[in-house]
């Protein structure tokens, strides 16, 4: 009886997963960038973005490995500080914050983040991939923005 409800629920399983579609989630703009805390040990961002999800689920992106770049110097690795959560069938903007610490030898950084102070803005790139998931699945997708952020 076990090794029946066993193969019961696998079947029922491949059977809902199988007619499950997924589409891509697509970031169609950033409205802003805001530079929260910027100093010799790091910089914290938060970014409103224009985010689609067409599927009937929603999906949480739970982690990031990317690369940050400042005025085209490569800072460290951005980190999501907590997780997102894009509701099903949402076309509309989301809340995204990120903390990077400055690796060993961003003391060359230091120029920018002084030059960035006094002219009150910074050229921020992120690059790298994320990973998202919903139910039991999970998919990594690549992404990378650039923006000029004003602070």
């Amino acid at each position: 009886m076990q090794n029946f409800l066993s193969k019961s629920f696998l079947l029922v399983a491949v059977v809902l997963f199988a007619s499950c579609d997924y589409s891509d989630v697509e970031v169609r703009s950033v409205r802003e960038i805001k530079i929260e805390k910027l100093d010799t040990d790091g910089i914290e961002i938060n970014a409103n973005m224009k985010v689609y999800n067409p599927n009937n689920y929603k999906i949480r992106v739970t982690h990031t490995d990317a690369d940050l770049f400042l005025d085209g110097r490569q800072a460290g690795k951005a980190k999501l500080l907590s997780k997102v959560v894009i509701p099903a069938n949402f076309d509309d903007f989301i809340n995204v914050k990120v903390r990077t610490d400055f690796t060993a030898g961003s003391m060359q950084l230091i120029p920018i983040i002084i030059g960035a102070s006094v002219k009150r803005s910074l050229n921020v790139k992120v690059k790298g991939e994320a990973k998202a998931r919903t139910f039991i699945i999970g998919k990594k997708f690549d992404f990378e923005y650039e923006h000029k952020a004003n602070f």
